[in-house]
């Protein structure tokens, strides 16, 4: 199976410290209060050129002219800026440029790399089921405690269970309700939330279930994501006409709630990389309800405060799943009903995010939904369709890899390969050897 040579994407937004005005002030007493910087394109490879603008605002935002502009690069061994901002790249790698104007300064970090080779999406391998168990409404959750012990939730209300590393699965029990988000903190403590708004915890490795919503100090709507980091779990929903966020330090005995609709009409995904930075994904709060675009919010200080990091531009539409490689190295799908697969990446620490397109043209009612990654440059992504997409290039280029499954909505990472699961059950990636 062939597949196109793959390109190039330019990471990262740009450092904007103001909004341009449409004013333009002269040479004069003015003072540089901000720069705003533009790019002439999106994607570079080695040896192609951008051109990079600085155009300097005073303080009410007017733009000034006839300042001299003086560029510098953090590394001209990946890439060169000359007095006129027209940027040459030379081998691969990250390269931040920087302009300074009359002692101000803004700066954008360009990233150059080459092609993938061809091919090299069919080289990597496969998604191999395991457990042969056909579902044709959805698997929702996935979620692994240690090498051994993974848990795959469905629509349904079935749970289900392997106890050695996802090689033989079982169906471990039935709970009531439409189960859409999953975690274990370890092999005995788990939980699950329902569309619908019942939250569940296991204290026994998922033999038995309590509804612990009695604890809670907001009565909930429903659940779409859960996640913890060492002892405290996070919990967000739903999707649409719920904003709440819930927290627990002490295995869900007691629980703290905030409420985030000041930013978001509905949540998604939550994750955290360490005790303070966490980021939740979701539908941005809009006047029209339901109608909202994706957006990502960021915590640094443990979940108490929470602000817009991300804000796409299509409605209606949601950040679906958020994916950390590393603390500074994220990935995020977007779904939307455009007929467009999108996917974001952030390469520092989820302070900008770049958003990549994965292919047009397609059914408007089958969105991505699912995300995952081996490393920083390999990836996949799945959601309605059938089939995934696959990277090689950190989601610069994406080639279709069809025969896998369709309706994929969660994908893991257990040790050094991926689980997932659709209609045709459990599934896990396979390595060519």
């Amino acid at each position: 199976m062939k597949f196109a040579r793959s390109g190039l994407v330019i990471a990262l937004a740009l450092a904007y410290v103001a909004c341009q005005s449409p004013g333009v002030t002269g040479v004069g007493s003015a003072t540089v209060a901000s720069i705003t910087l533009t790019t002439s394109a999106v994607t570079i490879l080695p040896n192609q050129t951008l051109t990079v603008t600085a155009v300097p605002h005073d303080a009410a935002g007017n733009a000034l002219s006839g300042r001299t502009v003086s560029w510098t690069s953090s590394n001209p061994g990946v890439a060169t800026v000359d007095n006129n901002g027209l940027v040459t790249a030379v081998v691969d790698g990250l390269v931040t440029l920087t302009a300074m104007i009359d002692g101000k300064s803004a700066s954008v970090t360009i990233s150059v790399a080459s092609p993938a080779p061809p091919d090299s999406v069919a080289a990597l391998g496969g998604w191999t089921p395991v457990y042969d168990r056909p579902l044709a409404s959805k698997y929702e959750g996935v979620s692994f405690a240690d090498s051994l012990n993974g848990w795959v939730i469905s629509d349904r209300g079935e749970l289900l269970h392997t106890a050695n590393g996802g090689v033989t699965w079982s169906v471990q029990t039935t709970l009531a309700g439409h189960l859409r988000s999953l975690d274990f903190v370890n092999a005995s403590l788990g939980f699950v939330g329902t569309l619908g708004g019942v939250l569940y915890r296991t204290t026994d490795g998922g033999v038995t279930w309590t509804n612990i919503n009695s604890s809670l100090p907001k009565t909930p709507l429903g659940f779409c994501g859960i996640s913890h980091l060492g002892n405290a779990i996070y919990v967000v929903g739903r999707y649409q006409g719920a904003a709440d966020f819930y927290s627990s330090t002490d295995g869900g005995i007691s629980w703290q709630y905030h409420d985030l609709s000041a930013l978001a009409q509905g949540l998604v995904e939550v994750v955290f990389v360490d005790s303070m930075t966490g980021f939740i994904g979701g539908m941005a709060k809009s006047a029209t309800a339901g109608n909202g675009a994706a957006t990502i919010l960021k915590t640094t200080d443990g979940g108490q405060t929470w602000r817009t990091v991300f804000a796409h531009d299509v409605t209606p539409g949601w950040a679906w799943k958020i994916f950390p490689v590393t603390v500074t190295r994220l990935y995020g799908s977007l779904e939307s009903h455009d007929g467009t697969l999108r996917v974001v990446r952030s390469n520092d620490a989820g302070e900008t995010w770049n958003v990549q397109v994965v292919a047009t043209g397609r059914p408007t009612e089958l969105p991505v939904q699912g995300i995952g990654f081996l490393d920083a440059n390999v990836g996949w992504i799945g959601g309605w369709f059938a089939g995934m997409y696959a990277t090689t290039n950190g989601g610069a280029t994406w080639s279709s890899v069809g025969g896998t499954s369709a309706n994929i909505n969660r994908i893991r990472k257990v040790g050094s390969t991926l689980f997932t699961a659709g209609t045709k059950g459990v599934l896990r990636y396979d390595p060519k050897h």
